[in-house]
């Protein structure tokens, strides 16, 4: 099923299912975050669907909710992410002890962004509305790992 013409970055609410078939392996990522050896199978094994609840609140600030389940409706991390590059601390069950922030990036601000790859290759229709870039990083003194990771979505 493709996208509709309707969806954009200004309401990503519904529901995603994970496709193995269309992504990369996830392990030797999971390894560099410090994912033990049991839970890396477990994700594995399992199939992944989103439930993601995109709004604004009444002081016009946009928030991204998603609920993850792994098969058989097992509960897995909430993220709350709100769009306003504040930092916020976060207990993931996979990571571990989280700090993140994200923001809503316009076209002429994507300059801003550190890793070049992240930059490059958008078409002019997902540039239209901004992009969601989320970084998120281990707090280490808390869970013992250290890692980074930005990301960019149309």
């Amino acid at each position: 099923m493709a996208v509709p013409p309707s969806f954009s970055t200004l309401d990503i609410s519904g529901r995603f299912v994970h496709n193995k078939a269309l992504s990369d392996d996830t392990d030797e990522i999971l390894i560099l975050q410090g994912v033990g050896w049991f839970l890396r199978k477990a994700i594995k094994a399992a199939t992944l669907t989103l439930y993601i609840s995109h709004y604004t609140d009444e002081h016009d600030i946009e928030h991204i909710d998603i609920d993850q389940r792994l098969t058989g409706g097992i509960p897995g991390t909430t993220e709350q992410r709100t769009l306003d590059w504040t930092e916020r601390e976060h207990r993931d069950g996979v990571f571990g002890d989280v700090v993140g922030k994200s923001r809503r990036v316009e076209g002429s601000e994507i300059g801003e962004i550190d890793e070049e790859f992240l930059k490059t290759g958008w078409t002019k229709d997902s540039l239209e509305d901004g992009l969601i870039f989320a970084y998120a990083r281990s707090d280490t003194p808390k869970s013992g790992r250290t890692w980074t990771s930005d990301q960019v979505r149309p």
